[in-house]
């Protein structure tokens, strides 16, 4: 099936609809959001991106990662990402809203949101996931140092700012 999705400005306005693989060959910015989930001791759960991922293939992704798809907002996109990667039902609390390029040709306004989570997580798209892991935060600053092409490029750039480290990402307001 393909995927269409919202054409935004850098203002985050909506101005039209391409394919996703059209957004991607073009440069036009589109929308995302991303989750990052916390377990009882605080540790962050990143994914391991499944072989079958066309950008960044088993690398480490935030707990959740996704698109914002045609006429959907950003927390009806992150409640549904929830349960398509992680079968997560829960309505986390937003962080910051952002704009960066995410990588060749692919420029995001994303929303990045905090959940503490201590339920069971049962993920089976492995088209989407392949594995679930939780790091300490100081675990993740030093691999964020020392192994970073181990991360989706956005990854590296949220957690860094998350871990209150220098970060390419530009924060913008509502």
């Amino acid at each position: 099936m393909t995927e269409i999705l919202n054409i935004v400005n850098e203002k985050d306005e909506v101005i039209g609809q391409k394919t996703r693989e059209e957004i991607h060959k073009s440069k036009s910015w589109h929308r995302g959001v991303h989750a990052i989930l916390l377990d009882k001791d605080s540790k962050i759960l990143l994914q391991k991106r499944s072989a079958y991922k066309d950008k960044f293939p088993c690398c480490f992704d935030l707990s959740v990662s996704g698109h914002v798809d045609l006429n959907e907002s950003y927390d009806e996109a992150i409640v549904r990402e929830l349960k398509e990667e992680l079968n997560i039902i829960a309505e986390p609390k937003k962080l910051v809203k952002l704009k960066m390029d995410y990588g060749e040709n692919d420029n995001m306004i994303s929303e990045v949101y905090e959940l503490n989570y201590d339920g069971n997580i049962e993920f089976d798209n492995l088209e989407e996931v392949e594995a679930i892991y939780f790091f300490s935060q100081e675990e993740l600053k030093e691999m964020l140092v020392k192994e970073k092409d181990k991360f989706a490029q956005w990854t590296v750039e949220i957690l860094k700012w998350y871990l209150n480290m220098p970060s390419q990402i530009i924060v913008i307001g509502d």
